[in-house]
């Protein structure tokens, strides 16, 4: 059934997501799932990038039915609902630091939904990702250099710069030109949504 009320908590990892999900899904009695675009742990979104991108105004009615199963609670995958400890829920909340760059995209199509981004200091964040190397997540600015769409809308002026990070022995560095990718990307499309 559609939920009364959905949450949409995007960001990048090691931002505290998890912790402060699983405090506002057990305060309000919310069901929770857990990174549902993860397109390597979640067979519905195989195909698809690590942070992948999605260009608001563009078409994708494919992601958009995906999303749709998603904000409807209808995705069966054991490590996205690792939390739905609830039998009745009051509304549904979606934590996700693989979906950052499709946010203002799905906001056009499905404006019931509440974005909540959530944001930690980077150079905290990059610590953090380089102490648990054996995770998979976007290792640095060449992997999200690869989407075309992504480049034309807002890295195009800064490809060299990138690549000149990608080329450095500092992962570090890389994890923080990714925190910035996402979400100057994120907000700025999301600034432009409000014109």
């Amino acid at each position: 059934a559609r939920y009364r009320q959905v949450i949409w908590m995007v960001g990048d990892a090691r931002s505290g997501s998890s912790w402060v999900a699983d405090m506002l899904a057990s305060t309000c009695g919310y069901r929770q799932m857990f990174e549902p675009f993860h397109p390597i742990e979640v067979a519905k979104f195989s195909g698809y990038a690590l942070n992948h991108f999605q260009r608001p105004g563009s078409e994708n009615d494919a992601l958009q039915s995906k999303l749709d199963d998603v904000f409807n609670g209808r995705v069966r995958n054991l490590r996205v609902n690792q939390a739905a400890d609830r039998f009745f829920c009051s509304g549904l909340l979606v934590k996700d630091v693989f979906a950052s760059l499709i946010a203002a995209w799905a906001q056009e199509r499905f404006p019931h939904v509440q974005l909540v981004v959530q944001m930690r200091n980077p150079l905290a964040v990059a610590v953090s990702k380089a102490r648990k190397s054996r995770s998979r997540w976007t290792s640095g600015p060449a992997e999200l250099l690869e989407q075309r769409a992504l480049v034309e809308a807002h890295l195009k002026p800064h490809v060299a710069f990138l690549r000149h990070i990608e080329a450095r022995d500092d992962l570090l560095l890389k994890h923080i030109a990714v925190w910035a990718i996402i979400h100057s990307s994120l907000f700025h499309d999301l600034d432009a949504r409000k014109v």
